[in-house]
């Protein structure tokens, strides 16, 4: 997200950086990015006056909004909190929220988080609520200082009911953010690195890959984030079958489990299941969702998961599963 200020040096990306090519999402390489299933972007008062129902047509997923940055003072509300997230309640796009930190001090983290709660107060986002960690002021403290800061803000975010996360980019999470606090596995983890891909090696759900995106509907460059399906879910070998625990975004949807040449995308012997879907909508504004498929037939270590099928737009998101933790020879 850059500076509160909004500045960024950043030039635009081409204009199909970062889209969807009919199958897969492709990043300004034109290099697919492999288990990217939701598209988002993160915006603040500096992308100006938003034309919301332009930004839906678009295709985007989500939006993450901040709403605004330090201590609770009306001052540092978000100029635009209160119109980006009524136009997003008003025509169903599903959002998060963030407030950008300054804290530098326990009692400043705890006044940062009455912030957001203020702001927060009778709405239900459904992506997590972050907080967005990369000011130089917030740098200069200790790791340890940090992580209690976090502990602070994330604390009071789930006690009102709210899924927390954390917002850094790439050298924070490796070199600021060490405390074992950001071991909770209750804290979701949004990671920024403008590449082609994210190097980042531990375990996220969402990566913000530009701050120079283009999206309809927004004058200004904009924020280009992807939640990866490989981090929201599980599977296991037992019986016969693959039994695959994961988020859907609708109960329609689809899990195939197919083999390919190891090579390319040539995908062949598809085997399909429907997903059981139990719940209502929750975090990422998906269902949590359990599929089991059999493997009988399929005599092959290179096997790879078309893990959503979204039938209203008829999206394939693949993944290929590492053939060291599932291997399946008959």
């Amino acid at each position: 997200m850059g500076a509160e200020n909004g500045e960024s040096g950043a030039v635009s990306d081409a204009d199909n950086a970062w889209s969807f090519d009919g199958r897969n999402y492709i990043n300004g390489d034109g290099e697919i990015i492999r288990g990217a299933y939701l598209k988002g972007i993160d915006v603040n008062e500096f992308n100006g006056e938003i034309d919301w129902e332009r930004v839906k047509a678009s295709g985007i997923d989500f939006v993450i909004i901040r709403c605004g940055y330090g201590a609770d003072r009306e001052e540092y509300d978000d100029k635009y909190w209160l119109r980006n997230v009524s136009e997003c309640e008003r025509l169903g796009i599903p959002y998060g929220v963030y407030l950008y930190s300054y804290a530098e001090s326990e009692e400043y983290a705890a006044s940062e988080a009455e912030h957001l709660l203020r702001l927060l107060e009778g709405r239900r986002p459904q992506h997590p609520v972050y907080y967005d960690l990369e000011d130089n002021s917030v740098g200069a403290k200790t790791n340890e200082e940090i992580a209690r800061y976090a502990q602070i803000f994330c604390s009071a975010v789930e006690n009102a009911g709210y899924d927390a996360g954390i917002y850094a980019n790439r050298y924070w999470w490796e070199e600021k953010l060490t405390d074992t606090a950001f071991e909770n596995g209750n804290w979701d983890k949004w990671v920024a690195e403008y590449n082609g891909s994210c190097g980042y090696a531990g375990r996220y759900s969402t990566w913000q890959c530009t701050n120079s995106g283009r999206v309809d509907g927004i004058d200004s460059n904009v924020d280009i984030n992807f939640i990866f399906a490989a981090n929201n879910f599980s599977y296991e070998l037992s019986g016969g079958s693959l039994n695959v625990s994961m988020k859907v975004n609708s109960k329609d949807a689809l899990l195939f489990l197919t083999k390919y040449d190891g090579e390319g995308d040539n995908i062949t012997d598809a085997t399909a299941a429907q997903a059981v879907a139990e719940g209502d909508i929750g975090k990422f504004g998906c269902i949590d969702a359990s599929i089991s498929i059999p493997v009988a037939d399929i005599n092959t270590e290179n096997i790879r998961l078309l893990i959503w099928h979204d039938r209203e737009s008829d999206r394939l998101y693949t993944e290929n599963i590492d053939p060291g933790l599932i291997s399946i020879n008959n």
